[in-house]
């Protein structure tokens, strides 16, 4: 049996996505091979996401459409059960294991998986299958297939986590004045020498939400310190500042990000690149055109002659 991930099918039933033609096919071909199986976990969060509207990096679809697709996906993979035994299953896995942030989420998707050989379907690894044999090797593997369970350290993970909580309640101050716009307060932080590219739980620097916010003054001052233009948080697929915003951000924005070096070709979340966002959006409202052409030549610059998504 193969467990299919929400991102999956998210990028399945996206006409526009630039991997639509790479999930269909590869869903073609496993399906001809092996059983399909699709947790409700994946179809509650492929809901979440297709319902999103766009401007909150989802797809607007409405709910009709949102349950026309999870039909539709129910007709081509079987739907695991769910029940007060999955929740018993899954709070004696993460207590037992110490299992901490995402992987609880995660863990949930191990239910019925003890003794069998399961494969995950992973949208990081598009076209490439992981086999897996237990509940921690399923976490594992949700977890960017990258930790086998015998280098799961449970001492080692614990005292990370302490220390990176203990960074980032330090950083909190910097964040919440440059959400505020408190350029004086922002310039009194950055005189401490604070690391300004340390992510916080939302995997954003002070950047990101200078930049959102369109806080100009304040992204100069980060910038003219060091800020990352191009800081994102690989371990949980986050975007760049650019990325972030591309989607919704003024023109002034966009200059002063690009003329600092921002990238608009970094994939973000589910692969997508800046430029791409620009584009639909652009599309979409047929306004803030200036932002697309300016990451499209900004993306031809730095060796993307065709402007590729």
């Amino acid at each position: 049996m193969i467990l299919i991930d929400a991102n999956i099918f998210v990028r399945f039933s996206n006409k526009d996505d630039p991997l639509r033609a790479t999930a269909k096919s590869a869903l073609e071909h496993l399906d001809n091979q092996e059983e399909l199986v699709v947790a409700p976990q994946c179809l509650y969060e492929f809901w979440v996401v297709m319902t999103r509207p766009r401007q909150n990096n989802g797809y607007g679809f409405t709910s009709a459409e949102a349950a026309w697709w999870i039909r539709n996906i129910q007709d081509k993979a079987t739907l695991l059960t769910d029940d007060l035994d999955v929740y018993r299953h899954w709070e004696t896995l993460v207590s037992d294991h110490n299992v901490l942030g995402k992987q609880g989420h995660d863990a949930h998707l191990s239910h019925g998986c003890i003794g069998t050989t399961w494969r995950v379907f992973l949208p990081s690894t598009l076209g490439i299958l992981r086999d897996t044999g237990s509940p921690l090797s399923i976490r594992a593997a949700c977890d960017r297939c990258d930790m086998a369970d015998e280098e799961w350290d449970e001492e080692r993970e614990e005292l990370e986590y302490q220390r990176d909580w203990e960074r980032r309640r330090e950083l909190d101050r910097l964040h919440q004045a440059v959400r505020d716009g408190d350029l004086e307060e922002v310039e009194r932080l950055v005189a401490e020498e604070r690391n300004l590219n340390l992510f916080d739980d939302l995997a954003r620097t002070p950047l990101h939400y200078a930049a959102e916010r369109g806080h100009l003054e304040v992204m100069a001052c980060l910038i003219k310190a060091g800020a990352d233009v191009n800081a994102h948080d690989e371990s949980r697929i986050g975007e760049t500042p650019l990325g972030q915003v591309a989607g919704e951000c003024s023109l002034e924005v966009t200059k002063m990000l690009i003329e600092a070096g921002a990238d608009p070709m970094i994939p973000g979340w589910m692969q997508i690149k800046a430029l791409y966002r620009a584009e639909q959006r652009a599309n979409k409202t047929g306004k803030f055109k200036s932002v697309y052409r300016l990451l499209l030549e900004a993306s031809r610059k730095n060796g993307s002659p065709k402007g590729d998504r």
